[in-house]
């Protein structure tokens, strides 16, 4: 008798073994970090998703640079203090990173116009989106790309989120008191449960507001 297992079998093993490997060298980073990121990248979330992979900032330029592209087509590079940060990965057990999110705080002063700079190539990437979106509108009425503003727990946030089955998108969260802003990167999920649209955007928002409600300090939801 053969109990030798697929190659599909196989490679799929190593991928979970990978993926709960690097679990526990985030985890064991994460008690590494300074103190306001043990609170600002949390371990789990809700759904099971979870902290698979931590890189601290390393040395280097006390910025990074964010394109910005004009309706005319010309573009522009704007720059976006970093004192420190991270950057963290997260998944769903067994699955391939759900989001990258990048936790930074912002050179003392420089907050605001770091805000405003995030804001102006978020804007202008949504904005490009939007327009080679425009000749394929959804059968359902769904703008392709849902795009705005909210507040939860005290903590601002601006998404441009995909209204399609596998849900890219970005989410940005802004905490001033802490000059810190935390930039998060969805790269979609596949299908699961129904498969549509609806379950996308649930989990869309279940992140945004499970990230913030794992981050806020203790108070009124």
């Amino acid at each position: 008798m053969n109990f030798s297992l697929p190659r599909s079998s196989l490679l799929l093993a190593g991928v979970l073994l990978a993926v709960t490997g690097l679990c526990f060298a985030a985890a064991s980073e994460h008690g590494n970090l300074r103190p306001p990121y043990r609170q600002l990248v949390p371990l789990q979330l809700a759904g099971g998703l979870a902290l698979v992979d931590l890189n601290p900032r390393t040395a280097g330029p006390a910025w990074r640079e964010v394109d910005v592209h004009a309706a005319d087509g010309a573009s522009s590079t704007l720059r976006v203090s970093v004192a420190h940060g991270v950057r963290a990965m997260y998944a769903f057990p067994g699955e391939e990173f759900y989001a990258n999110v990048k936790v930074e705080t912002s050179v003392d002063g420089q907050f605001a116009q770091d805000r405003k700079n995030v804001l102006a190539a978020m804007d202008s990437l949504t904005a490009m989106m939007k327009e080679k979106s425009a000749g394929s509108p959804r059968p359902d009425g769904l703008d392709v790309i849902e795009d705005g503003k909210g507040a939860h727990r005290g903590i601002e946030y601006h998404f441009s989120l995909l209204n399609t089955v596998h849900g890219k998108g970005m989410v940005v969260f802004f905490l001033p008191e802490q000059r810190v802003i935390i930039t998060a990167y969805l790269l979609g999920r596949k299908p699961t449960g129904d498969g549509s649209v609806n379950e996308t955007r649930r989990l869309q928002r279940a992140f945004v507001h499970g990230y913030i409600d794992a981050i806020a300090v203790p108070g009124p939801a």
